[in-house]
């Protein structure tokens, strides 16, 4: 997007702020409704504690949109109000605050780079043994989440990384790693492990089979740099949307279940604007793309080529 276009975007939506009313009753509804799925999933089965059960991992999803916002410090007005929320949030979707909130920024301040954005470093398209493209390849076809697995573990829970990338947030970054950890321990250990799967389990694999797609349509299969260790500038933030897709959803889905984190575009765009404005901008992109379609031709190659491929990966 050129200079005079991104000016008018911005000068438009400036009014678009932090709202903590809207926050809040967001973060509670979520409870209320996450909570319950919870208590009641743990009193009954069959058919009922499915669907139970598939209602919280999109109810998980969604709480993970909610830590995305709090970790730009913009879903509530307030630095130490969305610190508090992101950790609670981090309950639900299992991802440790800080460390996400660090690796995320530095995403969009290299994105366009892919051996400089430290969530595409893993994906640099590179020779890897065929044992390896075949689980890939694999876990893409059945549904298997192995990438938000994998994604999640190379950087939000890699300590080494993380340590070497921010030093001087080790502490900071070990609180929000042993935060959900101890808890969820501690759950296992009232409850016993039996009755916290038939609570929990099912739900937070729904919600890393839904998230693993949605997660790849972001970014993969998108042309990028590689800066091969030169210095090279940042790229603006007006020139991001060519290395980002945006998914198109009903407008009722994009508002009250994706909570606007299907617009990418626009959030890299302008990340300072809280996602539950993102549904309601309707801004023309040649990497927009219906969800289905995306998912028909992304599902039609294998995962490999997806994630690795030269020649949908690189520029």
């Amino acid at each position: 997007m050129d200079q005079k276009d991104y000016q008018k975007l911005v000068e438009k939506y400036k009014h678009y702020r932090s709202n903590n009313a809207t926050a809040l009753l967001i973060t509670i509804l979520l409870t209320v409704m996450s909570l319950s799925f919870i208590f009641f999933s743990s009193k009954t089965s069959g058919a009922l504690w499915f669907i139970l059960q598939l209602a919280l991992g999109v109810t998980i999803l969604q709480w993970f949109f909610l830590l995305h916002d709090l970790g730009h410090d913009h879903f509530f007005s307030k630095t130490p109000m969305n610190i508090v929320a992101g950790h609670f949030s981090s309950l639900f979707c299992i991802l440790p605050f800080f460390p996400w909130k660090y690796i995320h920024r530095t995403h969009h301040l290299w994105t366009g780079w892919k051996d400089k954005d430290p969530t595409m470093t893993i994906i640099i398209p590179r020779q890897v043994p065929e044992w390896k493209k075949t689980v890939v390849n694999l876990c893409w076809k059945f549904w298997i989440p192995l990438f938000t697995l994998s994604f999640s573990f190379a950087n939000f829970w890699n300590v080494k990384k993380l340590n070497r990338m921010f030093p001087q947030h080790k502490m900071k970054n070990l609180f929000s790693i042993l935060w959900p950890t101890l808890v969820h321990l501690s759950l296992i250990f009232i409850f016993g492990l039996a009755n916290y799967l038939h609570a929990f389990g099912l739900g937070l694999f729904i919600f890393l089979v839904l998230c693993d797609p949605l997660l790849l349509s972001q970014h993969s299969s998108i042309p990028q740099n590689l800066a091969h260790g030169e210095k090279v500038a940042a790229f603006q933030f007006r020139e991001q949307d060519q290395y980002t897709r945006s998914l198109k959803f009903p407008l009722w889905m994009s508002k009250y279940i994706f909570l606007g984190f299907n617009n990418h575009i626009v959030h890299h765009l302008i990340p300072t604007m809280p996602g539950y404005y993102l549904a309601e901008i309707n801004l023309e992109n040649a990497n927009d793309e219906a969800w289905l379609d995306w998912l028909k031709k992304a599902k039609s190659i294998n995962g490999f080529e997806l994630l690795l491929s030269e020649d949908l990966n690189l520029k």
